[in-house]
């Protein structure tokens, strides 16, 4: 090939990741995700691998300090909102269910969506609570997490993975604090509870 030419295929070579622009709960059990691009396919990506789901909000403790707590959706806040977390939120105790995992992933209406399938539907108490939470002025948010992990996973037709967003948590415990406002989850995006949960 001669230098122009392959010079020319080189500038048009696509080195851009694809980034997570919009999300939204088609139902309960369904988040439907649209990315900056067309995605590959992802008939073999490992959901419970690479996604996960989870509320935070930012919490500013007696002593002045802010830390924000990150929760898996299986958490109500049946004790209220937290000053501080309590011993038996760090617990799985108390609960109604497991883990609300990611268990399926499909491609989307468009090339560049993603359907989400959770384990267990997105439940009233969460979102009153993030109603709550947002009416009181405390920064609060329904997020999704992302680690790139291993192939297969998220990449885009040129083979570029999509960025870890939030990824220490995919694997994360139950609840979980940490120092500062939103440490870890730069990229975050907010998801708005779906217009009927359970």
């Amino acid at each position: 090939m001669p230098l122009a030419l392959a010079a020319g295929a080189c500038a048009g070579e696509d080195l851009t990741a694809p980034e997570l622009v919009e999300a939204h709960f088609e139902s309960p059990t369904v988040v439907v995700l649209q990315f900056s691009e067309a995605l590959g396919p992802v008939d073999e990506v490992d959901p419970s691998a690479h996604f996960r789901l989870g509320t935070a909000m930012v919490v500013e403790l007696e002593d002045s300090s802010i830390h924000t707590i990150y929760y898996d959706l299986a958490h109500h806040f049946d004790d209220g909102l937290p000053g501080a977390p309590p011993p038996s939120v760090l617990s799985e105790e108390g609960f109604r269910h497991g883990f609300t995992n990611v268990v399926r992933v499909e491609a989307g209406a468009s090339a560049d969506e993603l359907r989400l399938s959770l384990s267990y539907p997105l439940e009233v108490e969460v979102c009153d609570a993030i109603a709550e939470a947002e009416a009181q002025g405390i920064p609060v948010g329904l997020h999704l997490h992302y680690s790139q992990a291993s192939r297969p996973r998220i990449e885009d037709l040129s083979g570029n993975a999509l960025e870890d967003i939030g990824a220490w948590w995919v694997s994360g415990f139950f609840a979980e604090a940490q120092d500062g406002e939103w440490p870890l989850l730069e990229s975050r995006l907010n998801i708005p509870c779906p217009s009927d949960p359970l």
